[in-house]
């Protein structure tokens, strides 16, 4: 008999107070606006469990990321935070939850506050310091996002050491795997028919996968690294169109993975962070030789089924109504559904 290894047990610090004013305030009211399903049963809103959500005064939300408490499978008593974790799921994507909010809920709120529990291991969290980027970049973006005064003093920190960094590159062509997100994303690229339709489809010269958005300073790793990469992406001329590719896979967190890639490009082309010396792909090479030269970026959900939090107009609107401008850029966010037929190649975008 297989051995049962025993899980980690998280506290969870929401009072049930909190879990009733949540559904009050924010649930119930997101059931009754939000279409049900094709079999006319009512679709699934949860918030997640780490973060506290609050209406203050004058219409802002407070999303409040909130460090839990845990016991290990051997006893060990631990805390988790999600700062310090996969930037895609629930309990981390706070781009995602201040966009979804605000666009089906705009009458209760205009700004979004971002307040988190600040970790033990300060800066040398890799995922933390991806995460301080995303916060720092998204208050820089978005006038109606701010950071609490009470973390104001960890993103000058990171500020402070957001310097001599690059970025890694890839030894080798990506091969295809086993899940279903990585053959659909090998198909769409090197199944000539498929990659022609995108290229047609995004105004693009080329139609790539897996460029590499892990950060090193020196040996170390800034952000992690390994399988951190854009899923899809292609250039014309001045324009980078970056994909995030979704399969059955309908977290609210997309919109957070798609902003730190475009985020991490933009910050390329501004100096910085440095493109590679040496680049093993020509494609890359060809990206990187003359990558300032770029100065509109399309960031592209592309999904076979979407949250049904982003099934709204109001999404787009926010996520386009930016300040990019400021930089001398611009960015613009679109969102495309699909359907794909492995066993026929066939391609549907809708």
């Amino acid at each position: 008999m297989k051995k049962q290894v025993n899980k980690t047990k998280v506290a969870y610090r929401k009072t049930k107070a909190q879990m009733d004013y949540e559904n009050k305030y924010f649930i119930n009211p997101l059931k009754a606006l939000i279409p049900k399903s094709a079999s006319n049963h009512s679709r699934s809103i949860k918030l997640p469990k780490y973060i506290v959500f609050q209406l203050n005064e004058n219409k802002e939300l407070l999303i409040d990321i909130q460090e839990q408490p845990a016991t290990k499978g051997n006893g060990e008593q631990i805390r988790i935070n999600a700062t310090c974790r996969n930037m895609q799921t629930d309990n981390a994507a706070f781009e995602g939850w201040a966009v979804c909010l605000k666009a089906w809920l705009p009458e209760k709120i205009q700004n979004v506050k971002l307040k988190w529990d600040i970790p033990d291991i300060e800066m040398q969290n890799p995922h933390y310091r991806r995460f301080l980027f995303r916060a720092w970049r998204f208050a820089q973006l978005y006038d109606w996002f701010t950071i609490d005064d009470t973390n104001l003093e960890e993103i000058d920190k990171f500020v402070g050491i957001f310097n001599n960094l690059t970025i890694n590159s890839s030894n080798s062509d990506p091969e295809q795997k086993g899940n279903l997100e990585n053959r659909t994303e090998y198909y769409f690229v090197k199944e000539s028919n498929l990659s022609e339709h995108f290229k047609s489809y995004y105004d693009t010269d080329n139609f790539d996968h897996q460029l590499h958005v892990g950060i090193k300073r020196g040996r170390m790793q800034f952000f992690t690294g390994g399988q951190s990469a854009i899923d899809l992406w292609g250039r014309k001329a001045n324009t980078l169109t970056v994909v995030e590719l979704k399969c059955d896979n309908i977290m609210v967190g997309i919109i957070s993975e798609l902003f730190l890639y475009i985020c991490v490009t933009i910050s390329l082309v501004k100096g910085e962070i440095s493109v590679p010396k040496v680049c093993a792909l020509e494609h890359e090479s060809k990206l990187f030789s003359d990558i300032k030269t770029i100065n509109r970026f399309n960031a592209e959900m592309l999904a076979d089924e979407f949250h049904p939090m982003l099934e709204n107009d109001a999404v787009l609107d926010i996520l386009n109504d930016n300040l990019s401008k400021n930089e001398g850029i611009q960015l613009r966010f679109g969102k495309t559904l699909f359907s794909f037929y492995e066993d026929s190649k066939t391609l549907v975008i809708r």
